[in-house]
């Protein structure tokens, strides 16, 4: 039995994998959320083709929210859910702005293979997330201290480095979530910097973290 296809004449789609039942109660959350988030990243990201599928997977959800994504190619995410978890429509809405940012910035650039490559991808999708709800991530608001911006000067360039450890559990030098809100911070700054907008950086790809006089890490661009 495939999953059931919504709104499947549009650009883009989604899909409840629910044969056992368990998401019963999330679908019209799923839809209202749905049918919001892509009116805005139509208009913002000129987004399209894209399917998106809902499935009970707590065990792939963010723990205080539910909810997790995942962009598995640039046509297709993976939204999980927490079927007991009573999810805020504003966080699953932010969740698939998140992935979709992901989805259209795979088209061109790339989502990125070095530290310093995906510190920017995931900093734009978080920034989207708060540009689109204006709600800040709670995973773009982790506290660190200038050991961790030192350890990451030292890995920018590192296209082996551990995804999980720089931002999702972090490790005994840096904290869970780092990397959502350092790369934020820094995409923050320079969208302030040069104005323009997360969604307007989405297929730019002339990045450069840069050390600077105050020995903080900048984020510029060419």
């Amino acid at each position: 039995m495939f999953p059931v296809c919504y709104n499947c004449t549009m650009d883009m789609n989604y899909f409840i994998a629910n044969a056992s039942g368990t998401l019963n109660d999330k679908q019209e959350l799923i839809k209202l959320a749905f049918n919001k988030v892509v009116k805005a990243a139509t208009k913002a990201l000129s987004a399209d083709k894209i399917d998106i599928i809902f499935i009970d997977a707590p065990e792939n959800t963010i723990e205080e929210l539910g909810i997790g994504g995942y962009t598995a190619t640039k046509n297709l995410i993976y939204i999980s859910l927490n079927p007991k978890f009573n999810i805020n429509t504003i966080d699953l809405e932010s969740g698939m702005l998140h992935e979709i940012h992901h989805a259209i910035r795979w088209r061109k650039p790339g989502f990125g293979n070095t530290l310093a490559e995906v510190l920017i991808t995931e900093g734009l999708a978080t920034l989207f997330e708060e540009e689109t709800t204006g709600k800040t991530p709670i995973y773009a608001k982790v506290k660190y201290n200038k050991k961790c911006e030192e350890l990451a000067k030292k890995e920018m360039n590192n296209d082996k480095f551990n995804y999980d450890d720089w931002f999702v559990s972090g490790n005994k030098d840096i904290p869970k979530w780092f990397g959502y809100t350092y790369g934020y911070l820094c995409t923050k700054e320079l969208s302030k910097n040069i104005n323009k907008t997360s969604s307007q950086l989405v297929n730019y790809n002339s990045f450069k973290f840069q050390l600077s006089a105050s020995k903080d890490i900048i984020l510029t661009c060419d």
